[in-house]
C-alpha cells in the first residue's frame, strides 16, 4: 500500500472466513481498509501479508467458545486492532468464523494478548516498566472512572490505589504491582493476574488485571495489561446480603474468587478439622496445546476437573481452577498424604491416555494458621508444586519455608538468563573427544558457561537444572547451536583444520522444535557440511514420546547428521531400546566404572554387556567422564577406544581449543571409525584343531589356580607344566606343599602378595599384579611376577586364576643399574605428564641428594611437597616458569637454580629434562639434577676477567682514564688476565677454518700439547680442527656465518685432544677487532664432560 491508514481512518469491518482460511465474505468497509482483497483468497495473505497462517490466528484459538474478544497487532497496517470472533454456520460453507475488527487505540507493541473475560472489558494498557510509562490502547467509554491516555505508570498506580481500590485490598494491590519484581515474575511465568475490588459508578466491583509479556523481541520491557470487570458485584459486606457463586466456564469448578470466599468460611467454621491445600499444575501444558491442539487440551482439563470434582465430593472438599492448567483443592489433612496422592493424580493422566507424557506437578500446603489469606496459602502450595518441575522421580512436594527462597533464586536465575542471552554473556566451551590409543583429537562436545557480569564464570550446574525444570532450556540450547555453527563456519572460511562438534538436545527441545528443520536451516545458513554438526540427544528424551523420537532421529540421519545417545546408562533407557532405534554413536556414562561403588564388579559386568551389544549393533561407542588411568585401562580392555573426560582434556575456551587444533599432530580428521581389523576370537585360538596343548602352554606361560579360604589361608589347586619349569618344582613336591604354599614366599613380601589378591578381586576383569621374592625347591631365592584374576566366590572360598613368570634376571639388572646410578653425583627423576598437563614425579636415584645429606625417601617427600621451600627465593619465578608448564619442555629443556643442602649450605644445581617416550597418552620425561657450583664459580671469575680485559683493551679510549698505557702494556695486561683464567682460552680469526689467533697455557695443557708450537702443528694452525667433526655443523649453527664486532655466543661440542680422545666443553665467546682490523673470536672453554656422560648413562638406563 502506498499510504498507511491511521487509527481514525479505519472503520469497523467484517470478514467471514472458512476452516481453510479462505475469505468467503467481506463488507465494503473491509474492502476499503484492505484494497485488493478478494473472495476465496487466503486471509493471512490479504490481511497480514504472511505466507502461512498466523501463529495466534483467532480461527485456531476460539476452540469451544462461540464468541471471543481478541487484540492483535496488524503487521500490514502497523496498528493494534480489536477483533471479535464469532462461530457461525455460513451458507454453502458450513462452520465458519465471522470476524469484526476495528482500530483499538494509538500505540504500537509487538505483542498478542489473548484474554477470556469473565465480564465486561474495561481497558487495555501498554506498559513500559523500565521507562515508567504507559499508553492506553483501548478504553470502554461507558465505564467510570476514566483513565489518562498516557503518562507515568507509577503515578497511575498510586492514583488507583489511593482513590479507587477497596481499603482491604490495597496491600495486595501494591504487592501485585510491585514494579521491582513484576518484570521478573512475567519473565518466569509469561502471564500474571490478580483480582481486586475497584470503585465503579459508586460501588465496589471485582476487577481482574491480566498482564502478559511482549512477544516482540525488540520490545523487551513492554507488556500488555488487560483489565475487565468480573461478572458479580461485591459490595462492602452487609448483613444478610445474598452471594451468587461464580463457576469456571470450561470446568464448572468454582471460580478463584468464589473458592477463596468459600474456603475462608470453611476454615473459620470447621474449627476442629485440619485442612490442606493441594495445587495441581500440568508441566509444559502450553506445549501440549501446540502438539495436540487447544481442543484436545480443553478435553484433558475437563477430564481432570471431573476427577477433582469426584475427589472433593467424596471428602467434602472445595476445588477451583485458578487459570490455565492449574487447579487447587481444599482437603482434610488426612487426605493430603504424599504417598497416596502421587500415584492417584498421575493415574488420572495415564488413565486418560497412556501415551501422553505430560505429567502433573503437585504441591501441598498443610494449613496451620487459618487466618492467613487463602490467596497466600494457594501461593505456598504453588511454590511446592514448582519445586518438583523437571523431577521425574518425585512429582509431589509438601511446602517448606525454605522453598520460597529456592523459588526466588530460581526466578532470579531465569531473569538473569534472559538478560544474559540478550547481552551474549553465555560462552561455548569445547571438550575434546580422543582415541585413547593414539591420544589424538577426533571430535568435541560443545558445552556452555555463563560469564556472569557480577559472579564471574559460572559452571552449568548453577543454571542448567533450573532452565530444564522451567522449560526455558530450549532458548539456551538454540543459542549454543548457533554459536557452534559460527565457529565451524569461521574455521572453514579460514581453511583451518576442523573436527566435528556435537551439540546437546534436551527433551524440551524435542517438544519445542522440529529438529530436522532447525538443524538443516542452520547448516544451510552457515554453509557447513552436516557431518561437522553432530546431535547429542539426552537419554531422558528417549523415555518419552519414543515413537516420535524414532522418526526425528531417522530424519536427522537421512539429512546427513550424526546422532548420539548421550549419558547412556543414567537410568532411563534399556539395552533393548538400542535395537529399536537407528543411532550412530553411543555415549556411555562412566558411573559403571565408579571405583568407590561397592558394586564395582557388577557394574563392570553391565558395562561389558553394553559394549558387547554396541559392537554387535555396529555402533561406535565413546565413554564420557573418564578421569583416571584405571578407567582408561578397563575401557581399552573392553575395546572401547574413544573417550572424553578430565583425564584427557577439561572443557576449554574457544581460543584454547583452536590452539590444540593448530597442532596437526594432535588431531585425526578421520573421526571415529567403526571399521577395523577383525579381533581374534579366543575360543577359536583355544580350539584343539588349531593349537596343541604344548603350544598353548608356551603361549600362556606359567598358570596356576589359587584358592583363598576365610581370607586367611592361601593354597594352590592346579598348575600347568610351564609353572614347574618357572619355579624349579615338580608335581610330587608341589602336591605336598600346595596347602603350605605361603612358606615358599619371602616373609617380608607376604603383605604384598595378599594385596595383589585383594586388588584382583576389586578390579574384576582387569586383574592385579605384583613382583615378589619366592624360594625355589632347592632353596634358591627367585623373583616372581604374579598376575591374578578373580573368578568367583563360593561360601568362604575365593578362586583366582594366576599367570606367573620368572623376572629374576630383570630384577638383578635393575638392582645393578640402581647401584650404579646411586654412585653418580646426580639425582635422577622420572616425570609423567598426563593429557590434562598434570604431572607426577618419582625418584630413580638420589646420588646428589645423598651428598647433600638427604635420603632417597626424604628427596621423594620433598618433590611431592613442591620443593620450593628448598630453593633460594631469588630463583622461585624462573623455576616455576619451567615446572608449571610441561608443554614448553618439548624434547629438551634445562634450568639452573640455587638449592639448600640439609646443613643449610647453598649450592648451584642444573636440572636437565629430556623427553623419552609417550605411553597411552602419558608423556615420560627423565630429569638429571647435577651440582654446578664449581662451574658457576668459574663463570663468575670468567665474567670478571672478561670485564677487566674489556676495560684494559679499551682504556685508551676513555677520556676520564687516570693514565694512559702503551699498546704493549695493554697487551701484556690482557695476557696476564688470560693466563690467570682457570679454564682455558683460545682465539681464532673469523675466516675459513678459524686460523689460530692465540691460546693460553691452560688451553694448551688441557688439549694435551707441550707447547704453543706443538699445538699449532697438531691442529695445522686451524681452531676448527679442535672441534670434533660430527659436532661442527651444530657449532656453525650456534655461531652463524656472519660476524660483527661485539657479537657473543654460547655452544657445546666435543674437543679433540692430542691423543685423539674427546672431551665435552661449553664454549662462550665474543667477536673482537684485532690490531690490523681483522675480526677474531676470543672464547673460553669449560670442561663439562662429567655432566654430559651422566646424562648419557641415564638415557641408557631408561
Amino acid at each position: 500500500m502506498d499510504k498507511k491508514l491511521n487509527n481514525e481512518e479505519i472503520e469497523k469491518g467484517v470478514f467471514v472466513i472458512n476452516q481453510h482460511y479462505e475469505i468467503v465474505y467481506m463488507d465494503e468497509t473491509a474492502k476499503q481498509t484492505f484494497p485488493g482483497c478478494e473472495q476465496h483468497a487466503f486471509c493471512y495473505q490479504m490481511l497480514q501479508e504472511s505466507k502461512t497462517p498466523c501463529f495466534d490466528c483467532p480461527l485456531k484459538k476460539t476452540g469451544h467458545q462461540k464468541i471471543e474478544n481478541r487484540l492483535l497487532y496488524n503487521q500490514k497496517l502497523e496498528i493494534w486492532m480489536e477483533y471479535v470472533a464469532i462461530r457461525v454456520e455460513w451458507p454453502k460453507e458450513g462452520l465458519c468464523t465471522l470476524i469484526s475488527m476495528h482500530a483499538a487505540a494509538p500505540g504500537k507493541a509487538g505483542s498478542v494478548i489473548h484474554a477470556q473475560t469473565d465480564g465486561l472489558l474495561y481497558a487495555i494498557v501498554e506498559l513500559h516498566m523500565q521507562r515508567d510509562s504507559f499508553t492506553m490502547l483501548y478504553e470502554n467509554l461507558r465505564q467510570q472512572p476514566r483513565l489518562s491516555q498516557n503518562g507515568s505508570l507509577r503515578k497511575l498506580l498510586q492514583k488507583l490505589c489511593t482513590r479507587y481500590v477497596y481499603k482491604e485490598d490495597r496491600a495486595d494491590f501494591e504487592d501485585f504491582w510491585n514494579l521491582d519484581t513484576l518484570e521478573k515474575r512475567i519473565a518466569v511465568y509469561s502471564h500474571v493476574s490478580g483480582s481486586f475490588r475497584i470503585l465503579l459508578h459508586g460501588a465496589y466491583r471485582w476487577m481482574k488485571f491480566q498482564i502478559t509479556a511482549s512477544s516482540n523481541e525488540e520490545l523487551t520491557d513492554t507488556c500488555l495489561c488487560l483489565i475487565d470487570t468480573m461478572s458479580e458485584e461485591l459490595l462492602k459486606p452487609a448483613a444478610g446480603q445474598d452471594y451468587k457463586p461464580h463457576y469456571d466456564e470450561l470446568t464448572r469448578l468454582y471460580g478463584k474468587t468464589t473458592f477463596e470466599r468459600l474456603a475462608q468460611e470453611r476454615l473459620m467454621q470447621d474449627v476442629h478439622q485440619e485442612y490442606g491445600l493441594v495445587d495441581i499444575d500440568i508441566e509444559h501444558f502450553k506445549l501440549f496445546n501446540d502438539w495436540y491442539g487447544i481442543q484436545e487440551g480443553d478435553h484433558l482439563l475437563m477430564y481432570i476437573s471431573y476427577q477433582i470434582r469426584k475427589k472433593v465430593q467424596e471428602l467434602n472438599g472445595i476445588a477451583t481452577r485458578i487459570g490455565g492448567d492449574e487447579f487447587v483443592m481444599l482437603l482434610p489433612q488426612a487426605a493430603c498424604d504424599v504417598k497416596k496422592l502421587e500415584p492417584e493424580i498421575i493415574g488420572w493422566i495415564q488413565n486418560y491416555d497412556a501415551s501422553i507424557k505430560f505429567l502433573p506437578t503437585v504441591g501441598i500446603y498443610m494449613i496451620q494458621d487459618k487466618t492467613l489469606p487463602i490467596a497466600q496459602m494457594c501461593d505456598r502450595a504453588a511454590i511446592a508444586a514448582a519445586s518438583r518441575k523437571g523431577n521425574y522421580a518425585s512429582r509431589v512436594a509438601v511446602y517448606q519455608d525454605s522453598m520460597k527462597k529456592l523459588i526466588e533464586n530460581r526466578q532470579e536465575v531465569l531473569f538473569g538468563v534472559k538478560n544474559g542471552l540478550d547481552n551474549r554473556e553465555f560462552v561455548v566451551y569445547y571438550q575434546p573427544q580422543v582415541s585413547a590409543r593414539t591420544n589424538r583429537i577426533l571430535a568435541a562436545e560443545a558445552l556452555v558457561r555463563w560469564q556472569h557480569p557480577q559472579r564471574g564464570l559460572l559452571p552449568p550446574g548453577e543454571f542448567i537444572p533450573i532452565l530444564e525444570t522451567s522449560g526455558f532450556i530450549y532458548k539456551l540450547d538454540s543459542y549454543v547451536w548457533e554459536e557452534v555453527c559460527r565457529f565451524l563456519q569461521d574455521r572453514l572460511m579460514k581453511k583451518l583444520p576442523v573436527v566435528p562438534v556435537s551439540v546437546n538436545v534436551s527433551r524440551v527441545d524435542m517438544l519445542q522444535f522440529r529438529l530436522c528443520e532447525v538443524f538443516t536451516a542452520l547448516i544451510k545458513k552457515y554453509e557447513i557440511p552436516s557431518r561437522l554438526l553432530e546431535i547429542e540427544i539426552t537419554e531422558s528424551a528417549y523415555a518419552e514420546n519414543f515413537d516420535q523420537l524414532i522418526a526425528t532421529v531417522n530424519e536427522l540421519r537421512a539429512c546427513g547428521f550424526t546422532v548420539l545417545m548421550d549419558d547412556f546408562g543414567s537410568g532411563y533407557s534399556s539395552l533393548n531400546m538400542l535395537s529399536n532405534i537407528e543411532l550412530d554413536i553411543l555415549k556411555i556414562d562412566m558411573k559403571f566404572l565408579d571405583t568407590s561403588n561397592h558394586q564395582n564388579t557388577r557394574n563392570s559386568s553391565i558395562l561389558e554387556s553394553i559394549t558387547s551389544m554396541g559392537r554387535w549393533l555396529g555402533l561406535r561407542m565413546i565413554a564420557e567422564g573418564v578421569e583416571t588411568h584405571e578407567q582408561v585401562d578397563r575401557l581399552l580392555n573392553l575395546d572401547c577406544e574413544y573417550m572424553q573426560g578430565y583425564y584427557f582434556y577439561k572443557p576449554m575456551s574457544r581460543e584454547h581449543f583452536c590452539e590444540l587444533l593448530a597442532d596437526a599432530g594432535r588431531i585425526d580428521v578421520r573421526g571415529m571409525q567403526a571399521k577395523r581389523l577383525p579381533s581374534i576370537d579366543l575360543e577359536d585360538l583355544f580350539h584343539k584343531d588349531i593349537t596343541s596343548e604344548a603350544m598353548l602352554s608356551n603361549i600362556l606361560g606359567g598358570i596356576a589356580l589359587y584358592e583363598i579360604e576365610d581370607d586367611t589361608h592361601l593354597q594352590i589347586l592346579m598348575v600347568n607344566d610351564r609353572y614347574y619349569r618357572i619355579t624349579g618344582c615338580n608335581a610330587v613336591d608341589l602336591q605336598e606343599r600346595s596347602r603350605l604354599i605361603t612358606r615358599q614366599i619371602h616373609p617380608e613380601d607376604m603383605p604384598l602378595v595378599w594385596d595383589i589378591f585383594h586388588k584382583a578381586q576389586e578390579a574384576g576383569s582387569m586383574g592385579a599384579s605384583g613382583t615378589f621374592r619366592r624360594y625355589r625347591l632347592n632353596g634358591e631365592l627367585m623373583w616372581m611376577h604374579l598376575q591374578a584374576f578373580f573368578l568367583h566366590k563360593q561360601g568362604n572360598r575365593k578362586l583366582f586364576y594366576c599367570s606367573v613368570s620368572d623376572v629374576s634376571t630383570t630384577m638383578s639388572l635393575q638392582k645393578e643399574l640402581l647401584a650404579i646410578l646411586q654412585t653418580m653425583p646426580g639425582d635422577i627423576f622420572e616425570y609423567q605428564v598426563y593429557p590434562d598437563e598434570q604431572l607426577s614425579c618419582r625418584v630413580i636415584s638420589a646420588g646428589l641428594s645423598l651428598l647433600h645429606g638427604y635420603t632417597t625417601q626424604e628427596l621423594q617427600d620433598i618433590l611431592e611437597n613442591g620443593m620450593l621451600e628448598y630453593i633460594d627465593d631469588r630463583d622461585h619465578d624462573e623455576v616455576m616458569r619451567i615446572w608449571s608448564n610441561p608443554k614448553q619442555w618439548k624434547t629438551d629443556c634445562s634450568v639452573e637454580f640455587r638449592l639448600f643442602t640439609k646443613t643449610g649450605e647453598t649450592v648451584w644445581v642444573e636440572q636437565h629434562i629430556r623427553y623419552i617416550c609417550e605411553e597411552e597418552g602419558v608423556r615420560i620425561y627423565n630429569s638429571l639434577l647435577t651440582d654446578i657450583t664449581k662451574i658457576k664459580k668459574q663463570e663468575d671469575e670468567l665474567l670478571e676477567s672478561q670485564r677487566l680485559l674489556h676495560h684494559l683493551l679499551g682504556i685508551a679510549d676513555q677520556r676520564d682514564s687516570p693514565r694512559q698505557l702503551t699498546k704493549r702494556n695493554k697487551e701484556h695486561a690482557a695476557k696476564l688476565y688470560a693466563e690467570s683464567f682457570p679454564g682455558g682460552m683460545i682465539g681464532g680469526f673469523c675466516e675459513k677454518g678459524f686460523p689460530l689467533y692465540f691460546a693460553n697455557e691452560e688451553m694448551i695443557h688441557f688439549l694435551g700439547y707441550d707447547s704453543y708450537q706443538d699445538l699449532y702443528q697438531g691442529i695445522n694452525g686451524m681452531v676448527e680442527n679442535t672441534i670434533y667433526q660430527e659436532d661442527r655443523a651444530q657449532v656453525e649453527l650456534d655461531l652463524g656465518t656472519t660476524f660483527r664486532e661485539g657479537m657473543e655466543y654460547t655452544t657445546r661440542y666435543r674437543m679433540v685432544q692430542k691423543d685423539g680422545s674427546l672431551i665435552w666443553v661449553q664454549d662462550r665467546g665474543r667477536v673482537i677487532c684485532e690490531e690490523q682490523g681483522r675480526l677474531a673470536i676470543i672464547s673460553t672453554c669449560m670442561n663439562i664432560d662429567e655432566i654430559v656422560k651422566a646424562r648419557q648413562l641415564l638415557e641408557k638406563v631408561r
